[in-house]
C-alpha cells in the first residue's frame, strides 16, 4: 500500500470528530440566527406598524385609518413566543454539549428580545391601535364601521366607510368623529328589542340613519347616509330618541322606562323634554311605541308614588 494512502487512513479518524463538532456548532448557530431574526422581524413590524396607521390632511384632520387584520397581530405574537422558546432550547442544547459561547449567545439573545417585547408592549399602552368596534351594511349597500381609539382618558370614536380590503389590512375613509371621554356628549335613544350587548354598537335606523352607541342606549353620533349629515358633540341634541324605531320595530321596554324615569329632560344632552318626547311618541307610526309612552307613568307620578310608599322600616 502506498505511503500516502496509509497516512490518509491514519488521519481520517482524527479529522472526523473535529468535522462533526464544527457541523453541530454550525447547525446550532444557524438555528439560533434564524429564530433570532424571526423574532426581531416580528417585533420590528409591531413597532413600525402598530396595528393601525392614520392618515391626515394638511390641516391635521383625520382622513383615513388603515387597520391590520387582527389575525396577523395574533399570529405575530405566537411567532415571537415560539422563537424565544426555540432560542432557549438552542441555548440549553449548546450548553449540554459544552458549546459555551453559543449557549450564552442564544440565551442572552432570548432575554434581550424578551425585554424589547416588554418595552414595546408598555409603549403600545400609550399609543394603542385603532379597533373596529362594530360594522353594519348601510342602505346604500356600503360597509360602515365604528372605530375606537383609547389611551387612558383619551378616547376617540369614529364612523368610517370601508374603502379597501385585501385580507391583510382594511382601509376606512373617515366620515366623522367625536370624543368618548370628558366632556361626554350623548343622548339617550330607544333601541330595538333584539339589540344585545351594553357596549359599542353601530345600528342602522329605518330612515337611512346610522347610530353609534357607546354604552347601553347612549348615542354618541348619528349619520344620515343619504345627505351625509353627521351629528355629534353639541349636535347630539338634534338626534331623536326614537331614531332607531321604525313602524314595525319592537322597542326595548327597558330604554323607554329609563328615559321616562330620568327626569324632566331626556337623559344626556338631548334638546327634548320628556313631555315633548311623549307627545312625539304618541303620534309615532309604531303602535308599540305609542302604547308604551301612553301607558307609562310620568316622572312626576313615579316620584309621587315613591314618596307615598312607606319604607320597609315604617311598616308594622
Amino acid at each position: 500500500m502506498p505511503v500516502a494512502d496509509q497516512q490518509s487512513q491514519i488521519d481520517a479518524p482524527q479529522q472526523s470528530p473535529a468535522r462533526a463538532l464544527r457541523l453541530r456548532v454550525g447547525w446550532l448557530v444557524c438555528v439560533m440566527v434564524l429564530f433570532a431574526a424571526t423574532a426581531t422581524g416580528c417585533l420590528a413590524f409591531n413597532a413600525l406598524w402598530g396595528g393601525s396607521v392614520e392618515s391626515a390632511d394638511s390641516g391635521g384632520k383625520l382622513v383615513s385609518i388603515t387597520v391590520v387584520s387582527p389575525w396577523i397581530t395574533e399570529a405575530l405574537g405566537y411567532v415571537v413566543t415560539g422563537s424565544l422558546i426555540a432560542l432557549l432550547v438552542v441555548g440549553f442544547l449548546a450548553g449540554r454539549r459544552k458549546h459555551v459561547l453559543v449557549a450564552f449567545t442564544s440565551i442572552a439573545g432570548a432575554f434581550l428580545l424578551f425585554c424589547v417585547w416588554v418595552v414595546l408592549t408598555i409603549l403600545a399602552a400609550f399609543d394603542a391601535p385603532w379597533l373596529v368596534v362594530d360594522q353594519c351594511r348601510g342602505p346604500d349597500d356600503k360597509q360602515y364601521a365604528y372605530l375606537y381609539y383609547g389611551v387612558l382618558q383619551a378616547q376617540r370614536l369614529v364612523l368610517a366607510t370601508e374603502s379597501s380590503q385585501d385580507g391583510w389590512q382594511t382601509t376606512y375613509d373617515v366620515l366623522g368623529g367625536t370624543n368618548g371621554d370628558s366632556p361626554r356628549s350623548w343622548t339617550a335613544v330607544v333601541r330595538p328589542a333584539d339589540c344585545d350587548g351594553s357596549e359599542g354598537r353601530l345600528l342602522a335606523g329605518p330612515d337611512g340613519w346610522l347610530v353609534g352607541l357607546r354604552y347601553d342606549n347612549q348615542c354618541y353620533f348619528a349619520y344620515e347616509v343619504g345627505t351625509g349629515r353627521y351629528l355629534a358633540r353639541e349636535d347630539v341634541k338634534d338626534i331623536s330618541p326614537l331614531i332607531l324605531i321604525g313602524p314595525d320595530t319592537k322597542p326595548l321596554d327597558k330604554d323607554v322606562k329609563d328615559i321616562l324615569a330620568g327626569g324632566e329632560m331626556v337623559p344626556g344632552k338631548s334638546g327634548l323634554t320628556v313631555a315633548e318626547l311623549r307627545a312625539q311618541a304618541i303620534k309615532h307610526p309604531n303602535a308599540k311605541i305609542r302604547k308604551m309612552f301612553k301607558d307609562a307613568p310620568t316622572a312626576k307620578s313615579l316620584k309621587t308614588e315613591s314618596a307615598t310608599k312607606p319604607s320597609q322600616g315604617s311598616e308594622k
